[in-house]
């Protein structure tokens, strides 16, 4: 994965150098997919944490915190997977060069 990508999305992940999340410690024990479907779980989570928040009481604090972490999550989880689709859409170019140049 690009260290540009990483970075981009690790800016989401992090809240006055407070790291929340730290995405390349993540993609050195786990593959690309394995980090991007346990952030697409976390924001699940967030999302349901979401919606009993605003059952219980909308004025509660905790409400705008959730909602901050779960837009962070989605934008990192954004930038992962066009990362993804660009490094597929790069492997899928050079098999087809190279089934045309033998």
């Amino acid at each position: 994965m690009e260290s540009e990508c990483l970075k981009k999305a690790q800016g989401y992940l992090t809240v006055n150098d407070k790291v929340i999340l730290g995405i390349e410690t993540l993609l050195k024990k786990h593959t690309k997919d394995m980090v991007i479907q346990f952030l697409q779980d976390l924001r699940d989570e967030k999302l349901d944490m979401l919606k009993d928040l605003i059952t219980l009481d909308k004025t509660n604090d905790q409400l705008d915190i959730t909602v901050a972490e779960w837009f962070r999550i989605t934008m990192a989880l954004n930038i992962l997977r066009e990362e993804v689709k660009y490094d597929s859409s790069k492997i899928k170019q050079r098999a087809e060069s190279s089934l045309r140049g033998a």
